[in-house]
């Protein structure tokens, strides 16, 4: 007989506070296409994004405002990384003003 451990699950979501997250806006029709029609549709290779808030809040390093769709900052995605691509991948988020890999999308 073997024993287990129970598993945890968590659920990651922004801090509360003054801060800007990233909404996909028109981009997640396409993460939402291809999650529904698999091979059939075209897989996403980036996706655009647009702070929202206050502009004096600070900009979260995890920039999610919609829980189907995990956006972290490059920082968390190089600490996080290699335990999330084991279940899935990390693809870039196009936000205006920023570098072209300041912030991944996790897809699964």
């Amino acid at each position: 007989m073997t024993s287990s451990t129970p598993l945890a699950a968590y659920r990651i979501t922004p801090g509360e506070g003054n801060i800007r997250t990233l909404p996909l806006g028109d981009s997640l029709i396409g993460l939402k296409r291809w999650q529904f029609q698999g091979e059939r549709a075209e897989r996403p290779t980036e996706f655009g994004a647009e702070w929202t808030g206050d502009r004096k809040g600070r900009e979260a390093e995890f920039a999610s405002d919609y829980p189907g769709a995990p956006v972290f900052s490059r920082r968390l995605a190089d600490r996080l990384g290699d335990q999330l691509e084991k279940a899935g991948r990390l693809v870039p988020v196009r936000v205006a003003g920023t570098a072209a890999d300041d912030y991944v999308l996790y897809v699964v």
